[in-house]
């Protein structure tokens, strides 16, 4: 089986992703980490036991990585859109067989190792760094035995309540989560409305009520 991990706020700063997540949750996530080697650095927000909210930015100042920044932070699309602002990306998924997950569905990209300090892990992603499916299929992470990032951080009362998929062929994206054995409660539902997809929303259920982050972009018909 794998579950929800943690939700992704992609941001042209990080000062401009925290300046969101305040606005809207009341609490500014704190600082993570520098990605080596990758351009990226992040802060993290606790949604509860094992899942965690991610404000990724691109690095300043450092030499352009080999690869794609994860999350399409390269992309001119993406950057366009984030001159209106951070926005809700995609998900990542924990698995404790990353390698037979992602053979299954070779669209969620290729294993690599990736690091923060002294924390490391394994994470698949496209090779060209863009969310597939409009961020509806997620990336795989895989942590090392015993380790939870989620165990140090700060605890404000924040939970993820559930995610919400919004896919033009909501059959096809299903056979696709079923693939990757993804049996998360939290997925609520796979919706399909004329002009809306695909995009992700997130329910977060915050000390002063629930909150609704949301990553939609427009949309195309549904099948």
């Amino acid at each position: 089986m794998s579950v929800i991990d943690h939700i992704v706020i992609v941001a042209g700063t990080l000062a401009e992703g925290c300046d969101h997540c305040e606005r809207l949750l009341g609490v500014r996530p704190p600082a993570g980490g520098v990605h080596a080697g990758r351009g990226t650095h992040n802060h993290l927000l606790l949604l509860g036991e094992g899942t965690y909210l991610e404000v990724i930015a691109p690095q300043p100042d450092v030499t352009a990585p080999a690869r794609p920044r994860l999350f399409g932070l390269d992309d001119a699309a993406v950057r366009r859109r984030l001159q209106d602002g951070p926005f809700l990306s995609t998900f990542v998924v924990r698995t404790d067989a990353i390698e037979r997950d992602a053979a299954r569905l070779p669209e969620v990209g290729p294993v690599e190792t990736m690091s923060r300090g002294a924390l490391q892990w394994r994470i698949a992603t496209p090779a060209d760094g863009l969310p597939v499916e409009g961020g509806l299929l997620p990336s795989l992470i895989e942590w090392p035995v015993g380790i939870d990032p989620t165990r140090a951080m700060q605890d404000f009362g924040i939970r993820l309540a559930g995610l919400r998929a919004h896919h033009p062929d909501p059959s096809a994206l299903r056979a696709k989560w079923a693939a990757l054995g993804l049996a998360d409660p939290r997925l609520l539902a796979v919706e399909c409305a004329e002009d809306a997809g695909p995009w992700l929303e997130a329910i977060l259920d915050t000390p002063s009520g629930r909150v609704t982050l949301s990553g939609r972009t427009g949309g195309v018909p549904c099948r």
